[in-house]
């Protein structure tokens, strides 16, 4: 192609020429034969010449479109449209002139079928009275395309959103084969649609959009829900995108993200045939391959970084620290422009020193975890730490033990070699197993305390569906978003959701029976920090057991420890009187009982206005002893003043 000042030089004189054979044809419809100077039809050049080549325009094409696009470029042509044609209410071009007007007309070209209308390239009423005296107008996109103005069509740019490349943004060497098999493709020729599958949605753009731009296309993204759902509208979209397509060089990422992320297991019917009518580049973002689909597609997995890569990149984010760097990359696992944005987040809000930065990271780190999960979850807020629990010393070893294998798996997986012995059990998985109030969820605050990440308690309510592959769907963006990193999961009470395999004997034992294997196949797989607590290990499907990497058991207390769970159960500000802890540590009673039976005395000492003593504790203790259906022996609350100076 020539330079832009050639190609609009080009252009013009074709449209010079044109325009003036259009109205010496007019002309000729009214005045003597012998006195219009009838010239041959300009050979189509410029952007005409490109129309003709990718639409398959006739000459008698070209002319009727050059009739409507005459009487835009040049208004006194419309008179001459209303004399010809002998109404001077007809001042504008219809079918019924051109077929009169040219020498090569054929029928063909006003049908439908025919490219002008196909792709609509002149605008026809939708139901003409009479189709040959209707007025025809020509496309706004096409007229300005042959005036050299390459501009995409308005209704298109309502509906399609142009991506950046983000030429600056590294692409991880792991991410590099994904690009070379979409273009190879596309170089040879192949524009089958790319499903670009994965949980991470910020990696298939950038993919996408790198793929496009070294190919040579402009990347435009629809979100699915935009796509119409009757099959005219749907029709209309396809053809518009694909003349798009024939005038500039432009690809299409469809995101069905939002679906929750999930790709359904086929097609949806309008997607579907909205890729049927695409035979130019074309990617589908979903998080799963799309099963049983009439379309033929192909499906590229898009992974994140390898935990190494991201080390590397962290050490470029914070100035060399490496320290900082391999914490991080054991902890989070973050494409390359979201390590960017949390290093650029950082750097602004003024981190000083090499700490300092390191620091901030971290918390944007967190911060920056998926908002979708507390949908699906509530977090835990706590500041409890390891002095507030009361365990024997094997317990509190072991638990010490899972937050090591947290710190330190980035050292473990990939210096020591780990991440490529191990295919899967890579992550960090605990059951806590033990009675109601022995400590369970205390210890899993504890944990992600320690870990400096948030806490999450999966809803069960909120995960459990009677839809078929609803659960799975929601566990699925649990897993994922975790998966990252960037919270704790706790399934408290797990045994409602790592229930055991049964028998099938009707059909909802069957899918009930699917959720569980995919429970057991996401948790060998997955990477990320589980606590799973229950108090019926009995009731949990031996498989999960087996996939632990760590089982906790939470003994119940015994006198020594119920005695220090009860010197630790009021807080240092709590005005105390005499309080007898060997008494109290005779009641058989767990360290969430303690707390209850506290926290009830001091409000009954505030009431009175007087310290907490041992007749308010008791009289406390009695309330929670009813409350838990425990018999009462009413000597064991009785307090006499002697006991005062006893104790």
């Amino acid at each position: 192609m020539k330079d832009q000042r050639d190609w609009g030089q080009i252009n013009a004189d074709y449209l010079s020429a044109a325009v003036e054979w259009i109205r010496q044809r007019l002309q000729r419809e009214f005045e003597e034969p012998k006195a219009a100077r009838v010239t041959r039809f300009p050979k189509a050049a410029g952007a005409m010449a490109l129309l003709s080549e990718r639409f398959g325009l006739s000459a008698f094409d070209q002319q009727i479109l050059m009739l409507t696009a005459s009487v835009e470029l040049d208004v006194s042509l419309s008179d001459l449209c209303a004399r010809a044609q002998h109404n001077e209410d007809q001042r504008f071009p219809t079918f019924g002139l051109a077929l009169r007007l040219f020498d090569d007309s054929a029928w063909e070209s006003i049908t439908p079928a025919g490219p002008l209308r196909f792709w609509h390239l002149i605008e026809v009423p939708e139901q003409p009275r009479v189709l040959t005296s209707s007025q025809i107008r020509i496309d706004e996109r096409i007229l300005h395309f042959l005036k050299g103005i390459n501009q995409m069509d308005r209704a298109l740019a309502a509906v399609v959103q142009q991506m950046s490349a983000d030429e600056g943004m590294d692409i991880a060497p792991t991410q590099r084969p994904v690009i070379e098999q979409i273009l190879n493709r596309w170089r040879a020729g192949d524009f089958t649609p790319v499903q670009l599958t994965g949980a991470h949605a910020s990696a298939k753009a950038l993919i996408a959009a790198r793929a496009a731009a070294e190919f040579g296309h402009t990347l435009y993204s629809v979100s699915s829900a935009a796509i119409p759902a009757a099959s005219p509208e749907i029709e209309t979209l396809g053809r518009m995108w694909q003349r798009e397509a024939a005038l500039a060089q432009v690809a299409l990422y469809v995101d069905t993200e939002d679906q929750d992320g999930v790709a359904p297991s086929s097609w949806s019917a309008a997607l579907g045939r909205l890729l049927s009518a695409l035979t130019s580049p074309v990617f589908v973002a979903c998080a799963e391959p799309a099963r049983r689909s009439k379309t033929r597609s192909f499906a590229l997995r898009v992974p994140k970084p390898n935990r190494a890569e991201q080390r590397e990149r962290w050490v470029k984010a914070l100035d060399g620290d490496k320290e900082g760097a391999e914490t991080l990359a054991g902890q989070f696992s973050l494409n390359f422009d979201e390590i960017a944005r949390i290093e650029s987040v950082a750097r602004a809000a003024g981190a000083g020193s090499s700490q300092e930065l390191s620091k901030r990271v971290w918390e944007e780190c967190v911060r920056s975890l998926d908002p979708g999960l507390t949908e699906l979850g509530s977090e835990v807020r706590t500041t409890s730490r390891w002095e507030d629990i009361v365990l024997p010393h094997d317990q509190f070893d072991l638990l010490r033990t899972v937050a090591a294998h947290v710190k330190h798996r980035a050292r473990v997986h990939l210096d020591w070699g780990y991440e490529t012995k191990l295919s899967r059990g890579l992550g960090t998985s605990a059951l806590f197993v033990g009675d109601s109030g022995v400590g369970k969820t205390l210890a899993a605050e504890i944990l992600a305390n320690e870990l400096r990440l948030p806490l999450y308690r999966v809803d069960l309510s909120s995960v459990m569906s009677k839809y078929i592959g609803e659960a799975e769907k929601h566990l699925r963006r649990i897993f994922d978003v975790a998966e990252d990193g960037g919270a704790v999961l706790f399934f408290d009470e797990c045994d409602a959701l790592f229930g055991k395999r049964t028998e099938v004997t009707h059909s909802h034992d069957r899918f009930a029976n699917v959720e569980i294997d995919y429970l057991l196949q996401r948790m060998e797989v997955y990477r990320g920090i589980a606590i799973l607590a229950t108090n019926m290990r009995h009731a949990l499907d031996p498989a999960f057991t087996r996939r632990m990497r760590f089982i906790v058991h939470f003994p119940f207390p015994g006198l020594a420890e119920r005695r220090r769970l009860w010197m630790r159960a009021f807080p240092a500000q709590t005005p105390l009187a005499n309080l007898d802890y060997d008494r109290l540590a005779r009641f058989t009673i767990t360290g969430g009982t303690i707390q209850n039976i506290a926290l009830h005395a001091a409000f009954r000492a505030a009431e009175k206005d007087t310290a907490v003593d041992m007749a308010t504790v008791l009289a406390a203790a009695r309330i929670e002893f009813i409350k838990i259906d425990r018999p009462i022996n009413e000597a064991d609350f009785e307090y006499k003043s002697k006991d005062v100076a006893a104790a």
